[in-house]
């Protein structure tokens, strides 16, 4: 760990050992409630490829923490609010994407819907058994679908105050 003094205050730069990149595969996950997280990310025992952190219990049976991440290839592809990701593991574990965690993203196991978990404070996590698997998450927030439908009803309700004012128009005789 690096530590840099600024004008500001201490700032301090983590590096994982051995960084598994941009998502990895650890075997063991833990509830811990929001205020408590960033401490347990900081403390120098953590290990985040051994141990995700979650805000949410799970009900998952967990694995012993004792095992590491599995090495496991992991293939990612980027798309325009999406993300797909294939992986296969020899033994169930939680699937770390260090990408946002933010509302309205939703996750997909092998085409089936799955919890999204936030993770380490800002990362999202899915739990995936032992075998192959393709995860998708996608970026589907409700206010989009909410604003779709309420623009359709403002359009067909101006548009039949423009066929009324129309009729009324042509009833009186204007061109």
């Amino acid at each position: 760990m690096a530590v840099r003094q600024t004008a500001a205050g201490q700032v301090r730069a983590f590096r994982l050992p051995d960084t598994p990149g941009r998502a990895w595969v650890v075997p063991h996950g833990r509830f811990v409630p929001r205020d408590e997280m960033l401490m347990l990310l900081a403390a120098p025992d953590f290990d985040p490829t051994a141990e995700v952190l979650l805000e949410q219990p799970t009900g998952i049976p967990q694995v012993t923490p004792a095992s590491r991440a599995q090495r496991s290839p992991i293939r990612l592809r980027d798309g325009h609010n999406r993300v797909t990701i294939h992986v296969t593991l020899e033994t169930p574990g939680y699937l770390v994407l260090a990408d946002t965690w933010y509302p309205g993203w939703q996750a997909t196991v092998d085409g089936e819907p799955a919890p999204l978990m936030r993770a380490n404070y800002a990362f999202r996590a899915v739990w995936l058994e032992a075998g192959e698997h393709t995860v998708e998450m996608a970026y589907r927030p409700r206010s989009v679908l909410v604003g779709g439908m309420l623009s359709v009803v403002v359009l067909v309700v101006m548009v039949g105050v423009r066929v009324q004012v129309d009729k009324g128009t042509s009833r009186q005789g204007y061109k």
